[in-house]
Order: structure tokens, then sequence, then C-alpha cells
């Protein structure tokens, strides 16, 4: 997805303009689009006329809950009618207010040719991704940034997104890697109309008020919300999807789920299942998956994982993304997404954030007892003091999240005076161990599930240019509203955790897995994959740019990484952050010049 809009006469759009499909000029602006297929797997028509009207709109998604939309327009429900066309045919009845009308995975643009007027759109978790800059009189916007620098060159690298990138995992708010293009975020629209830009949220996230006095009223809505969800993600062109397969009880939730949707819609669709098996034991899920394959009578491609560790990558791919990102497990995580594409099957269902939605601990118990509910708090302590010590759920689980103030440390590795205009509080990601699990911390706990677990970055970088794209049926708007507004302990309990998944599911899931308490490990891919890849690290981990910025102190940074390359794994969660400081200095050293 490409667009552009000048304003000013002083620009001349042909001096710019590559493979273009579509160019107006009226009134002394000139205008063009481009729909391309590296970021369009779907491309749709550009020009709609309805009524009298002419839209130009791009669209890289999906728009979900068709039938509801087709009410609201009093459509034929046999009618057929694109997504797109269904976005022009909201936005003529129902002006800027159409949006609030939207669910699905989306990132879209629409020039009102009559009004003048562009409007810019994203979906509420941000799966899609949409850039815009404003410059010399235009406003320029695509799904990738790499396009937008091909308009505005030498634009220069921002330095508080770097600071904030060493501090965090990437958080997908306005500000980019660049100092003049901006990331348009989860929820927001823009509207550029008689030269003036404006940008609000028509979603923000929100706890609905959800109580059931049975467990099983619980479990009955989890259920309805997640068969939604899957199969609003397996609507395709051609009604063929893959689904990893790991064995796991997120992954083989959707492969359940689908597969009774599948038998409810007489075999519509074509699903394919995908798993990556390793030798080493303690990530061997052979068992498991296993038992999927025979409850469901289903085959699954396998490939194997044991020799694909960490930054077995040519160091020259990160250097060429739009911005800086760890992507040092591309090998095994590019597994399944290109066997998939091998068979022509171009969308994958992905578990990514189960893990996060289904998340609770135990410091929900500080939160019982700060509102009083003493019975249900000595309820719960009786059953966790048989798998905890007493003293810890008593200090670490009931007194700490009720009188300790959240810890917002810097890494030791970091040079604090660099970063003492930063607000920690604005760095989303808190350790577990912090969640209060009050309505505050929960709601800024989901935020932080929508702008801080990579699938921006993941996708752009990964399943994108392999021509795949990746569906989130955890990342549903509706289902993780639910999720956040049920109670902690329908999501933990002291024989498993994801309690209510495995009991709505319980039909659904084979005994192997609905009982499983462990989780495959693949930490011994980082420490591999330092050892296999040691001579090419090297050559990056003194960080001389890093620390020529005074950003890092490179030589603690390389004791880490030689502790790991020795075999190491004891303070392995100092890698994620390490990984990104060598990811930052690989992607820094060929942009020295705009630095």
């Amino acid at each position: 997805m490409l667009g552009a809009i000048y304003l000013s006469q002083e620009i001349n759009p042909h001096n710019v303009m590559v493979n273009q499909e579509t160019k107006v000029e009226q009134e002394g602006q000139h205008f063009f689009l481009r729909s391309k297929k590296d970021f369009d797997l779907y491309p749709t028509e550009i020009r709609i006329q309805l009524g009298g009207c002419e839209y130009f709109i791009l669209l890289n998604g999906r728009i979900d809950d068709r039938e509801h939309l087709f009410q609201k327009l009093s459509l034929d429900a046999n009618k057929s009618v694109s997504d797109t066309y269904l976005i022009g045919m909201l936005y003529q009845k129902f002006d800027l207010e159409f949006v609030n009308f939207l669910d699905g995975d989306f990132a879209f643009s629409i020039w009102d040719k009559q009004k003048n007027r562009l409007i810019l759109a994203k979906d509420p978790i941000g799966i899609k991704n949409l850039f815009y800059s404003v410059d010399s009189g235009s406003v320029i916007w695509s799904s990738a940034i790499r396009n937008i620098l091909h308009i505005v060159p030498n634009q220069k690298v921002n330095s508080a997104y770097i600071k904030s990138f060493l501090l965090d995992h990437p958080i997908a708010n306005e500000s980019t890697a660049y100092e003049n293009i901006y990331r348009l975020e989860s929820g927001e629209f823009l509207v550029c109309e008689n030269g003036h830009i404006k940008k609000d949220y028509y979603y923000q996230f929100k706890i609905p008020s959800i109580t059931y006095r049975k467990e099983e009223d619980y479990f009955q809505h989890f259920n309805q919300l997640f068969e939604r969800s899957v199969h609003n993600r397996l609507r395709t062109p051609d009604n063929r999807v893959s689904i990893p397969l790991s064995g796991g009880v997120d992954s083989s939730s959707i492969i359940a789920m689908a597969e009774n949707i599948n038998k409810k819609d007489n075999w519509k669709y074509n699903i394919a299942t995908y798993s990556i098996v390793f030798d080493e034991k303690e990530a061997d899920e052979r068992k498991y998956i296993k038992s999927m394959l025979e409850k469901y009578n289903l085959k699954s491609t396998v490939v194997y994982g044991d020799e694909d560790w960490n930054f077995k990558i040519d160091f020259n791919v990160l250097k060429e993304l739009d911005e800086p990102y760890p992507l040092f497990n591309r090998a095994l995580a590019s597994k399944t997404l290109s066997a998939a594409k091998r068979d022509n099957i171009s969308v994958v269902l992905t578990g990514h954030g189960g893990d996060h939605i289904l998340h609770a601990d135990l410091n929900y118990l500080g939160e019982l007892l700060k509102k009083g509910k003493i019975i249900n708090y000595i309820k719960d302590l009786k059953q966790w003091k048989n798998k905890y010590p007493l003293h810890q759920i008593l200090k670490q689980n009931t007194l700490d999240p009720i009188f300790r103030k959240t810890r917002l440390e810097y890494p030791s590795w970091l040079k604090k005076e660099r970063f003492a205009d930063m607000d920690l509080s604005t760095i989303l990601t808190k350790r577990f161990e912090e969640l209060k699990w009050d309505s505050k911390t929960i709601t800024a706990y989901f935020n932080t599930i929508i702008r801080q677990t990579g699938h921006e970055w993941f996708d752009q970088y990964l399943s994108n240019p392999i021509g795949v794209e990746r569906r989130y049926p955890f990342l549903d708007v509706k289902l993780m509203e639910f999720l956040a507004a049920v109670p902690p302990t329908l999501k933990i309990r002291p024989a498993n955790n994801k309690y209510i998944i495995r009991e709505s599911l319980k039909a659904y899931l084979p005994i192997e897995i609905y009982g499983r308490t462990t989780k495959g490990n693949h930490s011994f891919l980082i420490t591999k994959g330092f050892k296999e890849e040691w001579n090419r690290i090297t050559e990056y981990y003194d960080f001389k740019i890093l620390t020529e910025l005074g950003f890092v102190n490179g030589e603690e940074i390389k004791e880490y990484c030689e502790r790991w390359y020795m075999g190491y794994r004891y303070d392995l969660y100092n890698a994620s952050g390490i990984m990104r400081a060598l990811a930052l200095e690989i992607w820094l050293s060929d942009k020295q010049d705009i630095i």
C-alpha cells in the first residue's frame, strides 16, 4: 500500500511516482495511489463510485462481522461485496462515524475526491501496519516505511525511539525509528481536510462488565467468542489455511476449534497443519502432537528445528529492515511459514498471544484482600498453600501487590545518564509479578499486549516477505475484552494454568493436552547460536557505535555474550535486551550519516 497527496503545486509528483495505478489532479492538488502485492496479499479495487461520489480506497487486511454490516446497509445477505467496497458504502452512509462499526484486522486509506478529504485508519489491535509522513506540503502514507523513504529520503534516525528500543521491547506507538515518519496507532484514525490534520482514537481498550454466577457460563461465553474469532480468520479466497501444531494448549485449541467449525460448515475449508519437532529432549513435543493428529485423523507436515539456532541469519538482512528488530530466530520462525508457502497456502493461523491473554498469577490474592473479600481470600489461600510456601504467598502475592510501588529499573549495561530524560513509566512492559489485578493494571497489561508483543514487526519482516499472512485468533478484540473481565481464578489454578480454555474446550482436546502442565523449552537454541555463530557475532559485540553514542557499556554486554558462548543459561533473562542492542548495533552500522 502506498499513497500520497500533495497540497502544494511546488512539488511535482511526476518525479516520484513509480508504477502508479491511479492519479488525480484537481484544484492545485496532486494525488496518487499504488497497491503492491508485496504488502497486500489480496489487493482489491482502488476506485469506487457510489451515488455520484468517487472514492479511492486502499485496504490491507480483512473486515469481519460482515453479516452485521450488511444489516446496517440494508444489503441482501447473498450479495457479493468486497471488503473494500463495504468500507466505501459504510463511509458514504455514516461519514466519519463509519469506523465505529468496523471489526477485523485492517489498515486502509480513503481519498474522498468530492470533499478533498483523506482518511487513514487502523484496526483496534494494530495487526496491520500503516505509516505516514507530513513533509513540504504533502502527506505520504504506506504499509511500509521503506516506501515512504523512496519519496522523502535521508530522514534522520529518531534518537528517542532508539533509547526506548534499548530500554524495552519495541512499542507500536506513534514514533518510529525516523524523525519525520510516524506510525498510525492501534484503534486510531487520521483525517486530512482543508489543509489540517486531525487524529483521534475511535477505539481504546476497555474492560466490560461481565459477571456470571456459574463457571460454566464463563466457559460457554469463551467458547462462543473463540469460535467466532477462529471462524473469522478462516476466510480466504480459496478457503485454504495452515495452522502450526506445536503440541501446546494454544495451537491445539485453534486446530480443534477449526476442525469443529469445518465439520459444521460441511468441510468447506482445507486446513493443513505443520509441526516443528526437536530431538533435544527439553524441546521434544512429539507425543502431544501425535495425540492431536490421532484425535482428528490429521496429517502434519513435519520439519526439524534442532539446527535452526539463533543468529543463523545473514546480518545484512537486519541492516535492511525498516526499523531495528532482533530477528535472530528467523531460521526457526520461518520454518512452518515457508512450508505452507511451498504448498501454495498464503494464510497461517498462529497461537501468538495466547500466553499473554490467558495469563494470570497469584498476585490477584492481594486484590481480593484489598477489596475486603476475606472469605474468597481464605478459600483460595488454602488451595495455594499446598503448592507454595505460605510465607511466600503472604508476602510476595498478598502484601507486596498492595503496598509495593512498581519497580522501574534500567538494564545494568545501559549508561543511565543518557536516559535521564526518559520517563520509565511510559515504557509499557512490566514484569508479570508487578501486576496487581485491579482494573487499572489489567487495562495497562492488555495495552501492552496490543502494542508490544511484536506482531507488527514480525509480520513486516518475516511473514510478508515470504508471501504469507499470519492471523491471530487470540488477538481478537472481543475475546481480549472478555478475558480482561473474567476473574483471575478462571485463568490459573494450582493444578494448571489457562484453566478457562482447557475447560471450555475439554471435549475438543486430547487428554494428553488437556492435562498438560509442561511447556517445550527452546532456550538451547540461544546458547547454541552463540557457539555456532560466534565469529560473526564478535564483529559487532564490541558495540562500537552504541558505545560512542554513550548508550551502553560495551564491556558488560561482552561478558554476558561470552558466558552464553560458554553454554551458561542461568541469566538468559537478559538475552532479550542484549539481542535488541546487538540488532540495533547492526542496523545502525550503515546509517551513521543519518544518526
